[in-house]
């Protein structure tokens, strides 16, 4: 089938150039246009939006229900808010009728909320998590700038280089040999046929900020969102495995104590990273050491747990995720100030 690709969408405003500030007020991309047109591409879209002088008959403001779908909805969210922009409350769906809040359990296509440009075009920003059978064509390989395109043509010359010392033959199709280097790498970050691995760093470095990131999320409080960083995963810590989204964010709210700056006054220092991936299934576990600190103003600063993390992802529609955290503590100090359970805590000692 031929290719027919949504390219631009056309919305009506009668202000060019409040429009404009607008839309750059929220990060999208101004894409160089003729003097007419003014055109924004959202972050990882592939659909534009345009507005200008006669470009349209329609009233300002009539365009309604434009979809933004987003990974984490409650950041995005977050974001707007900071920027200014006017938002409405989230609701769901998956019932008779729509309800008030986040869905329950943050299923995919569940969750919305809408805000407005200044001349009343509606957005209606969705959660998009996991996508539906079908909904996802294969992926292209894109680069942002000449020189990362450079920067790749590099990396295959030396694979290619190496292919043909292994070999000990020239290779008249290095053309179709770099193309399809260049595609595996970007796209599927695995091996073809006859062709060394892409080069693991990127995988590395995306787990390793999975890990940093949960560290960041404990410390600063927000708890929201360590359940949107957890959601496809299983939390195992002194009691039985959570799961979910909304499960493990409240037991996150209901164990650790928060204190008046929205924080639980704690610093956890992950040390001793190791990680191994797979990369032909998409699969990465990673071993570390946690070392938790704790100040407040009655309290010097000092270590009060300190154990390990055993840690499973997966590569979803080519993003790296949580699967599984088990938080293994071995020494526990004064946890009084930081667990509201802190009697009922002990070590887990490992089996000699």
């Amino acid at each position: 089938m031929a290719v027919e690709r949504l390219e631009v969408v056309t919305i009506p405003v009668s202000d060019v150039e409040r429009a404009k500030e607008f839309y750059a007020r929220l990060g999208w991309r101004l894409d160089r246009t003729p003097p007419t047109k003014v055109q924004f591409t959202p972050p990882g879209s592939v659909c534009s939006v345009q507005f200008g002088t006669g470009l349209t008959t329609a009233a300002p403001g009539s365009a309604q229900n434009m979809y933004l779908c987003v990974h984490d909805i409650v950041a995005t969210r977050d974001r707007l808010t900071a920027l200014g922009v006017e938002v409405g409350g989230y609701y769901h769906t998956g019932g008779p009728t729509p309800q008030p809040g986040l869905h329950p359990d943050r299923e995919s296509y569940r969750s919305h909320f809408p805000f407005r440009d200044p001349d009343g075009n509606t957005w209606l920003v969705q959660e998009v998590t996991t996508r539906l059978p079908g909904r996802v064509d294969s992926p292209a390989a894109v680069f942002t700038s000449t020189d990362a395109l450079a920067q790749a043509l590099q990396r295959a010359a030396a694979a290619h280089t190496e292919h043909m010392e292994r070999t000990g033959e020239n290779d008249e199709k290095w053309v179709q040999w770099y193309a399809e280097y260049v595609m595996n790498e970007q796209v599927s970050a695995g091996t073809a046929e006859g062709m060394p691995a892409a080069d693991p760093t990127p995988a590395h470095q995306a787990i390793a900020n999975l890990v940093a990131r949960y560290a960041e999320l404990v410390d600063d409080g927000d708890f929201a969102r360590l359940g949107t960083l957890l959601a496809d995963a299983s939390f195992t810590g002194s009691g039985a495995p959570v799961r979910g989204r909304a499960a493990i964010e409240g037991m996150f709210r209901d164990t650790l104590i928060v204190y008046s700056d929205g924080t639980p006054r704690t610093q956890h220092v992950t040390t001793n990273l190791a990680i191994e991936v797979d990369e032909a299934t998409g699969t990465a576990t990673a071993r570390s050491y946690v070392t938790v600190l704790q100040a407040l103003p009655e309290l010097s600063l000092q270590p009060i747990a300190g154990g390990r993390y055993h840690d499973r992802f997966e590569r979803h529609d080519g993003r790296w995720r949580f699967v599984e955290r088990h938080a293994r503590i071995n020494f526990v100090g004064d946890v009084s100030r930081h667990l509201r359970q802190a009697q009922d805590v002990a070590p887990v000692m490992p089996a000699r």
